[in-house]
């Protein structure tokens, strides 16, 4: 699903445990409960403010994308001195992930 078709008002949460017996959030889509994975759109970030495992694909991250966990800072820059039009409504789409899971 693309981004801008994504709904929250679709996802739902459960609690679970990892291998080494530490809490996990799983966030999926209803109604098929599929696992969820988000690629950001283009954005600048406030390096060195990415954490985590956010080389996915690279001998320092998890080869499996559902396991990568990281946190990145993304701001609304100018891209190659173009406004990013696109960034304001991923950031509210986010901004009403971020609530439901609170709320979870």
């Amino acid at each position: 699903v693309l981004w801008n078709e994504f709904k929250p008002e679709d996802l739902a949460f459960s609690l679970g445990q990892d291998r080494s017996g530490k809490a996990t959030i799983s966030m999926l889509v209803t109604p098929a409960m599929k696992k969820v994975a988000m690629v950001t759109p283009p954005c600048v970030t406030n390096w060195p403010r990415v954490t985590g495992d956010g080389n996915f694909g690279t001998m320092f991250g998890p080869a499996d994308i559902t396991k990568a966990k990281f946190s990145l800072d993304l701001t609304d820059a100018a891209i190659n001195a173009v406004e990013n039009a696109d960034y304001a409504a991923w950031s509210e789409m986010m901004t009403k992930v971020d609530d439901k899971l609170l709320d979870f």
